[in-house]
């Protein structure tokens, strides 16, 4: 059972076929109420994507922004390398707008309309970065979508947390959630779980969700299926993520209403 004030988002839906299989396992059992979309150009997440949105017409879909370049190293959006060949203007803001728009236009026709999409947010969180939030912004804006992520979850814990990129990008979130002087709506979690969801480490952020229902959350997951054969684990899917599709039933669990006395 997810809460009113929760949204539960797995994102990479279409960066792998066992991360986008589980994200449909995920929406069949009622585990989430959310997905984001990776940019695909494979006829098997096209069939699975208008499968999902048969079987759950009112689950939330967001764009996942991303940067692909065949200069790009490890896996498509690797963070330190895009941030060097970013900081070195190689990829200027004004090409990254291009690219997402089009994912964003992208995504409008397989879903029948750029109106259903839901949310905005980006692999591995690049929007927030210096000139990137703006172009973001604008396409939000443009697009009339509503809500772009802001995965703002503590200052304190990004202190030994991938230091320094953790840091540095739960800082520029806190910059974002700020703007006009606000507190962040709605509160973000699963920053630092990141691909090894638990409930363990997610109660007390969890219970405040509980406590706070006038209030809106979002918790970002990352599920996906064991690895078939011996393939192993496919670049950029981390061998915890098998583990998120349990603890994620937990977390149903959690919000189960208590049985009368």
């Amino acid at each position: 059972m997810i809460p009113g004030n929760l949204t539960i988002n797995a994102d990479d839906f279409g960066l792998d076929a066992r991360v986008s299989a589980a994200i449909a396992l995920c929406l069949d059992e009622g585990l989430i109420n959310s997905f984001s979309v990776y940019p695909f150009q494979d006829a098997f997440h096209a069939d699975l994507l208008r499968s999902i949105l048969v079987r759950h017409p009112r689950a939330k879909v967001g764009a996942h922004l991303a940067v692909i370049d065949a200069a790009l190293k490890d896996h498509p959006g690797h963070f330190r390398d895009f941030l060097a060949r970013y900081l070195t203007g190689r990829m200027p803001p004004a090409k990254i707008r291009s690219l997402w728009r089009a994912q964003i236009e992208t995504l409008g026709a397989l879903l029948g309309g750029t109106d259903r999409i839901a949310h905005l947010d980006s692999h591995q969180h690049l929007h927030v970065l210096p000139g990137l939030w703006p172009e973001a912004r604008s396409l939000q804006m443009e697009y009339g979508i509503p809500r772009l992520r802001v995965p703002y979850e503590s200052l304190r814990r990004a202190v030994t947390y991938r230091f320094p990129f953790g840091l540095g990008l739960q800082a520029l979130a806190f910059w974002r959630s700020c703007g006009a002087g606000k507190a962040p709506v709605p509160g973000f979690l699963g920053f630092f779980t990141s691909t090894r969801f638990t409930l363990r480490e997610n109660h007390a952020a969890l219970e405040r969700v509980r406590l706070q229902p006038w209030r809106g959350f979002e918790l970002m997951v990352h599920p996906a299926l064991p690895a078939s054969g011996t393939g192993g684990i496919a670049p950029g899917v981390a061998a915890s993520q098998e583990l998120e599709i349990a603890e994620l039933r937990l977390v149903g669990e959690f919000f189960r209403p208590a049985a009368p006395a």
